[in-house]
């Protein structure tokens, strides 16, 4: 009797914890859906849950939480960042975006390209091509762009045999 007891309270203690759902819409000023947009609620301390939205600018978060206040919030790149109060009820909140230049940091490109280009000449740097299991000159020719290596060693570009080609000062 006390274990039917038992389950039952416990019963009565799941369902008392209630879900809520917070779904809603996010859209740009002229009512456009915005999709692919990190939605998510917080409360004091963490996150508590979160969504992406959908093509047509849907999103559903599931709150598996018992505390009262908590906020709402809403982001991606060229829109400013949404942030709503919200109370931890089932409720539908449209959510208005408003657009906001992403300014991204300097890129600096600091390793050179292995090609480069000089008139009708393309030059390449083979070390920075080559790797520790290139044995010989035609294991680096297989990789270069447009450049195919027949098994007895001659090699062509464009179905055309290369005649009096040279490679590091060595003609061929």
């Amino acid at each position: 009797m006390r274990g039917i007891l038992f389950i039952i309270l416990c019963s009565f203690s799941f369902l008392s914890q209630a879900q809520h759902v917070i779904e809603g819409r996010v859209t740009d000023p002229a009512g456009k859906p915005v999709p692919e947009v990190s939605v998510w609620v917080e409360s004091r301390t963490s996150m508590v849950t979160f969504a992406h939205t959908k093509e047509d600018g849907s999103f559903q978060l599931k709150l598996h939480i018992s505390l009262d206040s908590l906020v709402l919030k809403a982001k991606t790149m060229n829109y400013a960042e949404y942030s709503q109060g919200i109370s931890n009820q089932s409720q539908s909140i449209p959510i208005t975006l408003q657009p906001q230049a992403t300014e991204l940091r300097e890129v600096v490109i600091t390793n050179p390209s292995p090609v480069r280009r000089n008139g009708d000449t393309l030059s390449y740097s083979a070390d920075k091509l080559a790797t520790k299991t290139d044995r010989v000159v035609a294991d680096l020719l297989k990789k270069l762009p447009g450049i195919t290596v027949e098994s007895d060693g001659r090699f062509y570009t464009r179905a055309i045999p290369f005649r009096n080609s040279t490679l590091k000062a060595w003609t061929y």
